[in-house]
């Protein structure tokens, strides 16, 4: 508006001018002159004036909004600094809760290691370490114990000198913080043991690769997957990230049970593949910012066959491939992936799954049968060799026991102050029947006994009801809950004869020739003699099988078995003609005690899915 009425009187005047010098009479006109000469100073004064107060208020305006932006940056400046304060003392927390945690983690792989190194050169001190550190049992002193004590008397000394500090401490009540740390301890050094132990120790090669789970449904896939994360969690402390499962709404409290017990996210559940899809995007924002000083991360990725013909997940998968050849170990990710096979589709349908990806990525192949039930063996390649070479193809198999995310989480999760334990007192792998069984677990198996026989139906009922399914272990694990699994194998052991002595697994000749004298005479002193009835197993293990047949071995009789096989299709004909077994009762090679539960326990074991169906129907006999 103002700028119209300067341009308007600048017109006046211009107009007021040019009326004042028109050529007219100046006599006849002298007043219309005169009128438009003032009027054109008039406005030419007028829009002057008015042009000055506007550029006086422009001139205003342009320093108000110079200030504006002073006062902007000196506030921009002072939240700067507000925030790389608050972010250096973050930085400095963190660093500190990391050394504090580098050094327990430090002190407890001391801890273990010298558990090991002690319990490998030492055995003898490092029990009576473990016995000193402890209240005595009960004041009652047993023949062994006094016998015990005599030998442990005459190394005291030299157990003192071993450990730092004497023994002045052991008489200390120890905190409940200290007795927590102990039982980790234990149970981490239990459970590196069973895994160095299994089958040449494949299963620690796969701490810190991602890795590939694959094969037909009910193959244990996903069981597998939550048991290696919850070693990766325990052992080398990976936080498990999150769970992407389309079918995570059915498996939340099935396989991911353990794992939603620690707080672990799930995510595209009711098939939500956007979630899914997010998941990977999220993976692959981890490895541009993460470093190798970071702490290890797992994640989860389930029924990746899907991926590359699903919308949400589509794009995402394409870039798998690529993304999971050098990315996972610079961004200290270990990721898990489950699929139905090891083609392009199991990674999402991504292209270049080349010989990079091959040893970059490990492959475990598990199996099932027809029915869906788990055969608990496979394949695993892409670990390595003492040369540094990759394997590929090696079979392997699961032990349905312990290799499961129940048992690892009961076995770090079972401490309790009001008493001391140790993960073997909690759940026990080893054979309760030994030489060394103690008092107290014995008063324990008791009452556990006199509790189960209230019930409708007792463990032992229950769990040899079970174990004489034709896929035993399946059943068991969908049958039992955790924390009853553990109690029905130990209450079936104690009740089942473990308590007698174990006798040298010593193969004889069974060929039918006469033995020598001496070949007798050492077969009449480790033949057994008949057993009571309710001493004999319904559901044998290997102790049993050494203790009721100690002239023979596992190898031997199952490859008689198999030789036998051909020619009976009958399991009774092959177990009283070919194996020798005779009929009646409380006998060393009774055909209804030893010679049946025998065959079933060799062919259950060792056998073949083929072989197991053949014989399917009589070992499905109780």
């Amino acid at each position: 508006m103002g700028n119209r009425v300067t341009i308007g009187s600048f017109f006046g005047a211009f107009c007021s001018l040019a009326l004042a010098l028109m050529p007219l009479p100046f006599d006849r006109w002298v007043g219309v002159r005169q009128a438009s000469s003032v009027a054109a100073i008039g406005c030419g004064y007028f829009g002057w004036h008015d042009s000055q107060k506007k550029k006086e208020q422009l001139e205003r305006q342009e320093l108000w909004e110079f200030e504006q932006r002073l006062k902007q940056l000196a506030l921009d400046a002072a939240v700067n600094s507000a925030i790389t304060d608050v972010l250096v003392e973050e930085v400095v927390v963190k660093e500190k809760l990391r050394a504090n945690a580098s050094v327990e983690v430090y002190k407890a792989e001391t801890q273990q290691n010298y558990v090991r190194v002690m319990a490998h050169d030492h055995p003898t001190i490092l029990e009576h370490l473990l016995k000193t550190s402890q209240p005595p049992i009960s004041e009652t002193k047993t023949v062994f114990d006094s016998q015990s004590e005599t030998e442990t008397d005459s190394i005291s000394d030299s157990v003192v000198d071993s450990v730092p500090g004497g023994m002045d401490g052991a008489a200390r009540e120890k905190t409940v913080e200290e007795k927590r740390a102990e039982y980790i301890a234990a149970a981490r050094s239990k459970l590196l043991k069973l895994i160095e132990e299994h089958e040449g120790g494949w299963i620690a090669q796969l701490m810190h690769k991602p890795i590939l789970i694959y094969g037909d449904m009910g193959s244990f896939k996903s069981y597998f997957a939550a048991f290696l994360a919850l070693c990766r969690h325990y052992l080398y402390g990976h936080k498990i990230i999150s769970i992407a499962d389309p079918h995570f709404h059915q498996n939340y409290d099935e396989c991911w049970k353990t794992l939603v017990k620690l707080g672990v996210p799930g995510y595209g559940a009711n098939q939500n593949f956007e979630e899914v899809g997010a998941q990977l995007n999220a993976m692959y924002d981890r490895f541009k910012v993460r470093t190798l000083k970071d702490d290890w991360l797992t994640s989860i990725f389930d029924e990746m066959t899907q991926y590359g013909f699903e919308e949400g997940t589509a794009e995402p998968a394409s870039k798998l491939t690529r993304k999971v050849v050098g990315d996972p170990r610079k961004g200290k990710e270990a990721p898990i992936f489950i699929a139905h096979n090891d083609t392009n589709a199991a990674f999402g349908g991504g292209d270049g799954f080349s010989k990079s990806v091959n040893s970059g990525v490990i492959k475990l192949q598990l199996r099932s049968d027809s029915k869906y039930q788990p055969l608990f063996k496979g394949t695993i390649s892409g670990i390595k060799d003492e040369e540094g070479e990759c394997i590929k193809d090696l079979p392997i198999s699961i032990s349905p026991y312990w290799i499961r995310p129940e048992w690892v989480y009961e076995l770090f999760n079972g401490f309790s102050s009001e008493v001391d334990q140790t993960p073997d007192a909690k759940l026990s792998l080893e054979n309760s029947g030994t030489e060394r069984q103690s008092h107290t677990e014995s008063q324990v198996e008791s009452q556990t006994e006199s509790q189960v026989e209230t019930e409708k139906e007792s463990d032992v009922d229950k769990l040899t009801r079970a174990l004489n399914q034709s896929v035993s272990w399946d059943y068991w694990l969908a049958e039992s809950t955790p924390e009853e699994l553990d109690r029905q194998i130990e209450l079936h052991r104690s009740q089942a004869g473990q308590n007698s002595d174990n006798l040298p697994d010593n193969s004889a000749d069974n060929s039918g020739e006469e033995l020598s004298n001496s070949d007798n005479l050492i077969k009449s002193e480790i033949t057994p003699k008949p057993l009571l009835t309710e001493d004999y197993p319904v559901i044998w293990d290997a102790e049993d099988f050494s203790r009721l047949l100690p002239n023979e071995s596992e190898t031997a009789l199952f490859e008689r078995i198999l030789k036998l096989s051909d020619k009976y299709t009958s399991a009774s004909k092959l177990i009283q003609i070919g194996l020798g077994f005779t009929q009646g009762r409380r006998k060393p090679r009774s055909y209804s005690d030893v010679g049946k539960k025998c065959f079933q326990y060799l062919v259950m074991k060792h056998g073949s899915p083929s072989l197991i169906a053949k014989y399917k129907d009589y070992l499905e006999k109780k």
